[in-house]
């Protein structure tokens, strides 16, 4: 039987993103640092003891707005 991912760390536009959880059977921890230091994302993401580390990865993008798409009514 393989065993599951419990941590991730590396960057995506120059943001460091550290995902982890103590067990496969733990919600995943997440930290999203900007280039300045700031903390985007550092929290536990409730009720995901269930989800993947790809699904991790992507709630950590997608919750520190690293690929936010333009607004639709916004002029070029």
């Amino acid at each position: 039987m393989r065993k599951k991912a419990t941590s991730a760390y590396g960057t995506i536009n120059d943001h460091i993103i550290d995902i982890s959880r103590e067990s496969e059977e733990a919600n995943w921890y997440i930290v999203v640092t900007a280039p300045c230091g700031m903390r985007d994302y550092d929290g536990w993401w409730a009720d995901s003891a269930d989800k993947t580390i790809e699904e991790a990865l992507a709630e950590a993008v997608n919750g520190s707005c690293l690929f936010e798409l333009p607004d639709e009514d916004e002029e070029e």
